[in-house]
């Protein structure tokens, strides 16, 4: 008897643990999800995989019935059922992003196609890509498109006058500091005016463009 006691003490502590560590269960699933994603630093790489958030709920809710079901007993574990349920509605809350923002988060190709034909640049649509839209305006957008092959997009890219190696070209009163953040370690640059049709002209609408080697990946911000 003594012995099933501490058997269920002891139960009842690894779910209640189990529990409050269920957050970082949580935070560790979605982090391997992103980094085997086909674009690891999207922005919004986070937010499309919280659904996952969901997963982990059945870890609380053992605890909530272990607990509901000893307190009933005669044991201490009211720990268990504040945990479960507090846990419960935090793995929820932050499980829902993705559906929050799932109107804002496209992988639709037609994306390249627009751009394509917006800017007569040529980009391929044998690619993954992920967009994300403002909330007000889907004309403003940021993009990445992870190309299957790039040999000859980076072979147009070195021979078109338009495209920079540096962005110091970019004034600095157009510049966007998160932006330029994500793309720090690019190497090709351009900037489109959607509003004159000319390429690294200021004053207008601007499609910003940015082209990773190493990764092929495309970076594209309407704004």
């Amino acid at each position: 008897m003594i012995n099933t006691k501490k058997s269920i003490k002891r139960i009842l502590l690894i779910s209640f643990i189990i529990s409050i560590a269920s957050i970082l269960i949580a935070l560790m699933l979605v982090a391997i999800s992103i980094q085997n994603s086909p674009i690891p630093n999207f922005p919004f790489a986070m937010v499309e995989h919280m659904w996952k958030f969901f997963l982990i709920i059945p870890l609380p809710l053992a605890s909530l019935i272990l607990g509901i079901v000893f307190i009933r007993k005669g044991y201490k574990c009211k720990k268990n059922i504040i945990a479960g349920i507090i846990m419960i509605i935090v793995l929820s809350l932050y499980g829902s992003f993705t559906n929050i923002f799932s109107s804002q988060i496209s992988h639709d190709t037609k994306y390249l196609t627009k751009i394509s034909e917006t800017t007569n640049i040529d980009i391929p649509t044998a690619a993954y890509v992920s967009i994300v839209y403002d909330f007000q305006t889907e004309d403003d957008s940021l993009a990445m498109v992870k190309f299957n092959d790039d040999s000859m997009y980076v072979n147009n890219i070195e021979k078109n006058s338009n495209w920079k190696s540096d962005i110091s070209f970019i004034p600095s009163d157009v510049n966007n500091l998160f932006i330029l953040s994500l793309t720090s370690d690019y190497e090709y640059f351009t900037v489109y005016n959607t509003t004159s049709n000319t390429y690294n002209n200021f004053d207008g609408e601007l499609i910003y463009f940015a082209y990773d080697v190493d990764s092929k990946v495309l970076f594209i911000y309407c704004y």
